[in-house]
């Protein structure tokens, strides 16, 4: 364990095979591990490229600086274009929260487009003016890039002149500043400006003149990447008038982009539009709406998409009037660059160098049925998804003088990026050795390291929580960034890590506030920024970890920090985090994974952050395995999507049980008393705030209250029999009825009491099976007797259909059973079970038949737990039945709803006549760290919509 990570010179050259020139090249490359660069880094480094390529490197170095001047040039048009292309600040949102204000809000927005065209005009009329300019210097560098020889110096160096000039004219600062947008298609994906090549081809086949003109129209991202290289490559081939510009398809119908496509389209012009592997198509058929409005006829259009192996066979929607007569040209997956570089014959001299450099002499690569298998299981993934990348596994004979039979090894030859995007995972792969396989090379964007096979999770056992805790020091030690790229851009960029937080944390506040306070939610995150930011892992999965002889490795240890679907967090806290949830760390064994993390040199204030990456991982796996389960058929990934689901539910609500005790006065061991209060969880207890159920302050007060004078609080709900021993276990509550009356937990005497007839068991348990087996429904973990189950889709659940619930209820083995199906689930359980028949049942267990005993809920499953107590609450947001009880006089309504009404019940239970008295005085603690964001947004949640109104006059605050 000490020797991986007590290594200090992590750029030196370690004892495997490789080349020695790739350490030197990559190294002096180490501002790659933050790809999200400010426009002023990308003219320093395209300056510093151009340096490069003059300097007369090796070929595979010549290449890669080729391909960091396609990628620079990208970025720059990318970022420059989007800059002109931002729209004015926008009061959509608010039009959308307050629809009556949606016509003076609709004069309001034309005035400030106005203001800001005028405003922005002299900063924008200057780079408009620079971004012409450009286009020129765009095209010389990409006709280098795209030629086989090196450049005439006569004809290129009054070029490079006119390039450097031009980098070096002044620039508004804001734009200066501005981060690019990562190109997921070169960072996540396969691809390379070969293929923007290839695209060209495919036209230049199908259309042999080249004399009529071209229009290459790319859509950002990767279009304003893809439309210069496939300029570029058809003036190679001969054509004589071709020009492209770049639009963000979302934006066409903007200012820029519309002038800028109506001052190029032409109907005499062929439009090509060249693009990354469509998902919907939504992003082609906007701009090939958009090139119809301008008049360029269909017949005049061509799409041409690189297809990634994961839609192989995309095909636009039929029916739809905007694609007919359009062409579609399309490079299939079999024609990309790299698959053409995992073909034994290319990969075979590289190997052969590799492992000769380590004293190797006889060095033979082959194919064989084994990774013929492994290559197929890897191809296999390319179902979950675009972020999937080309894999192949080789088998390497190895032979020194004097040996009497080869070594074989096997190497992992995996897709990490291109050009500058992939530098990344050479360095992670060098950087930490004796954490992960070991890293051969890197070239054309492919990673060559041992292969060790992926395990099944679980089957490698748990890594030491040592090893887990030195990792992820590690890599803040070994791969540091400079500052947190995505903080400030958060509310702008799109898919992240910080954008997400504010999205999850902002909807405490419902519509229309938290639309309006999201620049305040992001303002109160600021404080939690990593001190110490680095490329993190940002996946800590137990199948990732795999055993070897010399021990643990991480596998994967390159491939989700930053890119497509990736969160570009780069905080050890979310390492952290997602270890303990992803190897289930009971509280105890999480304190210790960050206390040996601190000792290993991580930064000491990381716990508290750990919180806010919890909820954002648990909240991400969320939506995760929804959408997986709203189109997946296929049964094993059907229940992987399941599990994950469940696990990250129970993350959250557990997990957030936790933080909501711990700020609880302490009180003693629960006890039962003769004080018995029956108390519902959801709508009484528990609010729906972060997208699932916790308990708020007020909830918190009712509990501690009644707890201070002696009461014992017991669970009345609908929830499984997990959820129930949780909360009596994190809240100290003596027991509870779970599902609706099947089970009692008894957390004092530690033991769990079916309230079920044997038959009926066997019937809830028969079907269970059979509703798990109905297409696309899952059934909830969580309930050992009872059966909830739903279908999903990616926002709601629904429960099942009326006729699938009446077959199954119909069959003659399932006669003891019925079901309640709401729009959100369905929960079948056996006749005259119930809250009512449960708490009936408790009372008799703690021999209180003559004790009068309370109640508080708040729906139709609780009236006849209602009308079994002796005191009766319903808070004010009580459904209509149990509104009918109370008008009826069978119950009280309180005044305030949900958890303010639990506090009104609590305090007219301990104090019928309204007094005081000492136990009264109990006060809920102040969390810290993150915590503090988590309750401040909390108690917001408990304002009258008066006051929430208010708090708009508060721009900072919530």
């Amino acid at each position: 364990m000490a020797a991986p990570h007590q290594a200090s010179d992590f750029d030196s050259q370690t004892p495997v095979p490789g080349d020695s020139t790739e350490l030197e090249f990559y190294s002096a490359h180490a501002w790659c591990l933050d790809p999200v660069l400010r426009l002023a880094d990308l003219f320093e480094r395209l300056s510093e490229t151009l340096d490069q390529l003059e300097g007369h490197p090796t070929s595979w170095q010549r290449e890669e600086c080729k391909a960091n001047l396609h990628l620079h040039v990208g970025a720059i048009t990318c970022t420059i274009d989007d800059y002109l292309g931002d729209p004015a600040p926008s009061l959509r949102r608010l039009a959308e929260a307050v629809p009556a204000l949606r016509t003076p809000l609709r004069l309001a927005q034309a005035a400030i487009d106005s203001a800001h065209y005028v405003v922005t005009w002299p900063a924008r009329a200057r780079v408009a003016r620079w971004r012409q300019r450009w286009t020129a210097s765009a095209d010389a560098i990409a006709d280098v890039v795209a030629a086989n020889e090196a450049p005439d110096p006569d004809l290129w160096r009054p070029r490079r002149l006119a390039v450097e000039r031009l980098l070096r004219e002044p620039l508004p600062g804001p734009l200066l500043a501005r981060r690019m947008r990562l190109p997921s298609g070169y960072r996540s994906q396969d691809f390379t400006h070969h293929d923007a090549a290839a695209l060209a081809d495919l036209f230049a086949a199908e259309h042999p003149g080249r004399e009529e003109p071209v229009l290459v129209v790319g859509p950002r991202t990767i279009g304003a990447y893809f439309a210069p290289a496939v300029a570029a490559r058809l003036r190679s081939l001969g054509w004589t008038s071709v020009t492209w510009c770049t639009v963000r398809p979302k934006r066409v119908s903007a200012l820029w982009e519309r002038r800028g496509l109506r001052r190029l389209a032409s109907p005499a012009a062929f439009t090509l539009v060249p693009d990354e592997s469509p998902n919907s198509g939504a992003s082609f058929r906007s701009v090939v709406a958009s090139l119809r409005g301008l008049g360029v006829p269909p017949q005049r259009i061509a799409l041409l998409p690189a297809l990634h192996p994961t839609q192989p066979d995309w095909h636009p929607p039929q029916g739809d009037e905007v694609w007919r007569g359009v062409t579609i040209l399309r490079l299939e997956p079999s024609r990309l660059h790299k698959q053409r570089l995992l073909e034994p014959a290319t990969i075979e001299p590289l190997l052969r160098s590799y492992f000769r450099a380590a004293g190797w002499e006889e060095v033979e690569v082959a194919r064989t049925p084994e990774t013929e298998v492994l290559d197929a299981r890897l191809a296999a993934h390319f179902r979950d998804g675009f972020q999937c990348r080309l894999k192949r596994v080789f088998e390497v004979r190895l032979r020194r003088p004097g040996d009497s039979a080869p070594v074989v090894r096997r190497v992992l030859a995996k897709s990490v990026g291109w050009g500058w995007l992939g530098y990344h995972a050479y360095l992670a792969g060098r950087r930490l050795a004796g954490f992960v396989p070991e890293t051969y090379g890197l070239r054309d964007g492919l990673l060559f390291t041992e292969w060790l096979a992926a395990s099944e999770a679980g089957e490698s056992g748990r890594p030491p929580l040592d090893l887990l805790a030195c990792y992820v020091a590690t890599r803040v030690r070994a791969l540091p960034l400079a500052e947190d790229p995505m903080y400030a851009i958060a509310l702008r960029y799109g898919w992240s890590g910080w954008g997400v937080l504010v999205d999850v944390l902002r909807g405490a506040l419902g519509s229309p506030f938290g639309r309006l306070k999201r620049a305040a939610v992001h303002r109160h995150l600021r404080p939690f920024v990593a001190p110490a930011p680095a490329l993190v892992d940002g996946e800590m999965s137990a199948a990732d970890w795999v055993r070897s002889a010399a021990g643990f490795r991480k596998v994967d240890f390159e491939h989700h920090n930053f890119g497509w679907n990736e969160l570009c967090v780069v905080d050890a806290a979310y390492d952290l985090a997602v270890a303990a949830l992803e190897f289930g760390l009971a509280p105890r064994e999480e304190q210790e994974l960050v206390a040996r993390y601190v000792a290993a040199g991580g930064d000491a204030a990381v716990a508290d952050r750990l919180l806010l990456y919890k909820l954002l991982r648990g909240t991400v796996d969320t939506w995760f395995a929804r959408a997986i389960l709203a189109r997946q058929t296929e049964p094993d990934a059907f229940e992987q999507a399941t599990r994950l689901l469940w696990r990250a539910r129970n993350a959250l609500v557990h997990g957030t049980n936790r933080f909501s005790a711990s700020l609880l006065p302490a009180f003693a061991a629960p006890a039962w008393t003769r004080r018995v209060v029956f108390m519902d969880l959801d709508g009484v207890f528990d609010a729906d705030i972060f997208g699932f159920p916790q308990t708020t302050r007020s909830g918190l007060m009712a509990l501690a209250l009644l707890k201070a004078h002696g009461c014992s609080v017991v669970l009345c709900t609908a929830r499984g029999a997990i959820d129930v021993r949780q909360y009596c276990e994190v809240y100290g509550l003596p027991g509870g009825v779970a599902e609706s009356g099947c089970v009692f937990v008894d957390a004092v005497r530690g033991r769990e009491v079916s309230l079920l007839e044997p038959q009926a068991e066997e019937q809830l348990a028969r079907c269970r099976r059979l509703v798990q087996s109905l297409p696309r429904v899952v059934v909830d973990p969580n309930y050992v007797a009872a059966v909830r189950a739903c279908r999903m889709d990616r926002h709601q659940t629904e429960g099942l259909r009326h006729a699938e619930l009446q077959t199954i209820l119909a069959r003659p083995d399932l006669d003891q059973l019925s079901g309640d199906t709401t729009s959100a689930d369905t929960t079948i359980v056996p006749r005259g079970v119930g809250k009512g028949a449960g708490a009936r049942w408790v009372r008799r267990y703690l021999e209180l038949d003559q004790e009068p005993v309370a109640a508080v809920g708040d729906n139709d499953q609780d009236v006849e737990l209602l009308r079994e107590a002796d005191e009766a609450f319903a808070p004010a947001n009580a459904s209509v039945r149990v509104r009918q009880l109370a008008a009826a006089g069978g119950c009280t309504l309180t005044r305030l709803p949900v958890q303010r009404g639990l506090l009104e019940a609590a305090r007219r239970l301990v104090h019928p006549d309204g007094g005081r008295c000492l136990d009264c005085d109990v006060r809920i603690g102040r969390a810290s760290g993150a915590g503090a964001v988590i309750q401040e947004l909390s108690d917001a949640t408990e304002r009258s919509r008066g006051r929430r109104y208010l708090s708009l006059l508060d721009l900072r605050g919530f």
